[in-house]
């Protein structure tokens, strides 16, 4: 629960965090608490784990060579558990939200290298951060590759350009 009055509130915005909420009812119910009668709410998510090659091919990589182990992406409280539009768009209405707008939004993400992707999304991603920093040298070198393999039809001449995807959410209380 968001520790504040009924009504407290203009605007709430929320940048990659929503999707973490175990509950997404709850935390969509709590948002439209705290907004006064016609104020404003925005959320932007990660869309599905499909449109989003960018981010899975380092945590599969980095789970593939057993690195990192838990809970689904996409359930509850994972990184891709707000990715379906139309779900997103109902938990605002089933909130009370009006005017409900829900937009899918393409990202690219470009490196010069593999290795500096895996880095890169390393240091995004609290878990595989974690990972990183206590894998030895050898584990590091096998999620790399891992990676490069995955991402293979991304990689060319110019560099490693990956997809992605986000789900940006608006409404008003």
């Amino acid at each position: 629960s968001i520790a504040q009055p009924d009504g407290s509130f203009d605007v709430v915005a929320c940048r990659m965090g929503l999707m973490f909420a175990p509950d997404p009812a709850a935390a969509f119910g709590e948002i439209h608490r705290v907004l006064r009668p016609g104020g404003r709410f925005a959320a932007l998510t990660w869309g599905g784990i499909e449109h989003n090659p960018w981010m899975t091919c380092v945590g599969m990589a980095a789970m593939m060579n057993g690195l990192v182990a838990g809970s689904s992406p996409v359930g509850p409280g994972g990184i891709f558990s707000l990715g379906d539009p139309a779900h997103v768009a109902a938990l605002a209405t089933d909130a009370g939200f009006l005017d409900v707008v829900v937009e899918e939004i393409a990202a690219t993400f470009h490196a010069e290298t593999i290795d500096t992707h895996v880095e890169r999304v390393g240091s995004l991603a609290g878990p595989l951060a974690a990972a990183f920093a206590t894998a030895t040298p050898a584990q590091l070198v096998a999620v790399r590759r891992t990676a490069a393999q995955l991402a293979a039809a991304h990689i060319g001449d110019q560099g490693v350009t990956l997809p992605g995807r986000a789900v940006l959410v608006a409404g008003r209380a």
